[in-house]
């Protein structure tokens, strides 16, 4: 064997022996994922276990039955200084309770604005209310219900006089109002009477070709006695009054040795 080809063994001997990692070489390779970490050691029979840390997410909430509310769950202040009840005055006064906010409770309408219909109270017409009836139409604009001292009050407010019938067939009352208007969806809901203290089960106000009909359904027999009350601006209610049913009479005692 020549010492060229001597030489060339030793060389491809070198270059394989220099290929081969270290047996001794520490740490993790270039290019390679992190080694794993060791496992912790179990701990011993007379050891406490290792506490788990809390976790780190968002605290939970406060219990909504037994803690206070957050001040983000609570509603913002209602500001009632735009609602039609007392916007519609030239100059709207402020809230009561903007001055004393422990004045009164929030309402929708404050004490001292128009806050509806009440046969008590009729004088009190709605805001804007024409000064003189108008040559429109009548139009009915408010079906109520109130209770009074021993009787119950089914009432319909309307904007000017107009004439009206009463029909009576078995437990039902229709009251027709000739001519008569209905503009507001609301006037049209029904008064659902089952649980007051009164013969009348509900009362539905719908429109009836150029009429306005309005149905009172029973719920005990009664009869109501009827009247008119006027109101300023040619306003005038329609007053259905039920008295209440009287208590039926004690049965007697009965007789000693009997």
């Amino acid at each position: 064997m020549g010492a060229s080809e001597i030489s060339l063994q030793a060389l491809l001997l070198l270059v394989a022996h220099t290929a081969q990692p270290s047996d001794a070489q520490e740490g993790p390779v270039r290019g390679a994922g992190p080694s794993p970490a060791a496992p912790r050691p179990a701990p011993s029979s007379g050891q406490a276990p290792i506490p788990v840390p809390p976790p780190t997410g968002r605290p939970s909430t406060a219990d909504p039955f037994t803690d206070a509310p957050r001040k983000a769950d609570m509603s913002p202040s209602t500001d009632l200084s735009r609602t039609w009840g007392y916007s519609k005055s030239k100059s709207p006064p402020k809230p009561l309770f903007a001055d004393d906010p422990s004045a009164a409770e929030v309402t929708p309408n404050p004490i001292g604005f128009y806050s509806g219909v009440r046969v008590s109270s009729a004088g009190v017409v709605p805001p804007w209310a024409p000064a003189e009836p108008s040559a429109v139409p009548p139009t009915l604009t408010w079906p109520g219900f109130e209770r009074g001292p021993r009787s119950s009050r089914v009432f319909f407010q309307i904007s000017r006089k107009t004439t009206y019938t009463i029909e009576r067939e078995g437990d039902v009352i229709r009251v027709r109002f000739a001519g008569t208007r209905v503009d507001v969806r609301n006037n049209t809901r029904p008064l659902d009477l089952r649980f007051h203290k009164t013969p009348v089960s509900e009362v539905v106000v719908r429109r009836s070709g150029d009429d306005a009909v309005a149905t009172l359904r029973l719920k005990a027999p009664a009869e109501p006695t009827v009247q008119t009350v006027d109101v300023p601006n040619g306003y005038f209610l329609l007053v259905l009054e039920f008295p209440d049913a009287s208590q039926p009479p004690a049965a007697p005692a009965p007789a000693p040795g009997g």
